[in-house]
């Protein structure tokens, strides 16, 4: 019965220590170059569109290119789902751009429901590649 108590505790903490730490804020300031994916949430319904601020989180000034070069869609395994989300775009220090995912494939198909990530990549002075990327759930 002690066994049971004490794992039951152990699992309570453990969620609310993974808990706290899944809270953390998806964009932080640096000095240097820096892009952030902000998102509404991490979890949408099927075929809900998913809402996206793209931020220069540095000080210098950023481009993100077009194509899987800048921000694009993919599955966990790294096949491409979308890359043509926008169109080259120069970001000043907290400069943002604003994007919208439909869940659809380049194709115009439907994604299952299931786990993506997104990333955005842009190139900062000296032609220095800077990215991030963050997970997004999709439900039934």
């Amino acid at each position: 019965m002690v066994a049971v108590c004490t794992g039951v505790l152990a699992g309570a903490a453990a969620g609310l220590v993974l808990f706290v730490l899944g809270e953390r804020s998806q964009m932080e300031f640096v000095e240097g170059e820096s892009i952030s994916i902000i998102l509404e949430k991490r979890e949408y319904m099927t075929g809900e569109p998913i809402h996206m601020k793209i931020v220069n989180s540095g000080s210098v000034p950023l481009t993100v290119p077009n194509g899987d070069d800048g921000l694009k869609v993919t599955q966990l395994d790294g096949i491409i789902i979308h890359a043509d989300l926008m169109k080259t775009a120069d970001l000043e220090p907290g400069g943002v751009i604003l994007v919208t995912w439909d869940q659809k494939k380049e194709s115009g198909e439907a994604v299952m429901y299931g786990t993506y990530r997104i990333t955005a990549q842009a190139v900062g002075t000296d032609d220095k590649i800077v990215g991030n990327s963050i997970t997004v759930n999709i439900l039934k």
